[in-house]
């Protein structure tokens, strides 16, 4: 559990510092690009960096999984917090909340809660997944003949 803990507390760090970054770069695109490239600018810049934090701080995975291979997988989790903000956005416009502004960011900020918790999962298990020690070879062959002498002497033992 300790390290869940952990993970969890890089994550939400990481995630708190990307969209911080992300958010500045939006203002900074957005005074001479449409709201739309921007966000999808900044999304695109925060994702990479946010990748690598994780790939390297959160998950310490930098040794067993590849760049090209963080960055394809990371980016289809982003794409689905991206998509379902998009899906989102169009449900909260339908639901005729009125000018209700916080209540719209209620809204918003408990569904990016709950896909961001689905990232971290995603994150967790598929992407940045901890691989299984492996065997040393001096070690299967330790093990292959204790378990021969064990046998031996079962052998002998027996009338």
């Amino acid at each position: 559990m300790p390290r869940l803990k952990r993970d969890l507390a890089w994550y939400a760090a990481i995630g708190i510092a990307t969209t911080g970054g992300q958010a500045v770069l939006y203002l900074l695109l957005r005074e001479f690009s449409a709201p739309a490239i921007a966000s999808f600018g900044a999304l695109l810049v925060a994702t990479l960096v946010n990748t690598e934090a994780h790939r390297d701080i959160t998950f310490r995975a930098a040794g067993h999984v590849g760049p090209w291979q963080a960055h394809l997988q990371a980016g289809a989790t982003s794409l689905f917090v991206y998509v379902v903000n998009l899906a989102l956005t169009s449900e909260v416009d339908a639901l005729s909340l009125g000018d209700q502004p916080l209540l719209e960011v209620a809204v918003l900020t408990a569904v990016v809660a709950i896909a961001g918790i689905a990232r971290f999962a995603l994150l967790r298990q598929w992407v940045f997944r901890p691989r299984p020690p492996a065997a040393t070879p001096a070690a299967d062959s330790d093990d292959h003949e204790q378990m021969v002498a064990v046998e031996d002497r079962l052998a002998i033992t027996r009338p």
